[in-house]
């Protein structure tokens, strides 16, 4: 399988998550620089229901807007455009999150569209520890 996505979405955008954005948004990294006539610019959008909740969220937003992130506060139907989506929130979160962003997102072959945390469950898989290589 292919991957050339259009639209990253970040669950997430604490401190993994906003090093992820930072490192797809900068000069020369996966976004680029937007081209005239360019219909279909690659995007970066990302949830955080932390968003404007306390001096953190407000921080966070000011960070999105610093790297043109598409930033919300609660799970949108914005998540349907995602090719693909990146859980950056802690651990302990990770299947909650996934399962609240599950019904907003686009049906694939490769990942079929879950509408509760059982269902989420039975496909999201923690992503392998790689250490040592080089």
């Amino acid at each position: 399988m292919s991957l050339s996505p259009r639209v990253i979405a970040l669950l997430g955008f604490g401190e993994a998550g906003s090093a992820i954005a930072r490192g797809l948004c900068a000069d020369g990294g996966w976004r680029g620089t937007p081209r005239a006539g360019d219909n279909a610019p690659r995007r970066v959008i990302a949830i955080d229901t932390a968003l404007d909740q306390d001096a953190r969220g407000t921080a966070l937003g000011k960070e999105a807007r610093r790297l043109d992130v598409a930033i919300e506060g609660r799970y949108t139907p914005a998540l349907s455009d995602a090719d693909l989506v990146i859980c950056a929130v802690q651990g302990e979160n990770a299947l909650e999150a996934a399962a609240a962003a599950a019904p907003r997102l686009a049906s694939t072959r490769e990942c079929p569209r879950a509408s509760s945390a059982a269902s989420v469950a039975e496909w999201v898989q923690p992503a392998p520890c790689v250490a040592g290589t080089s």
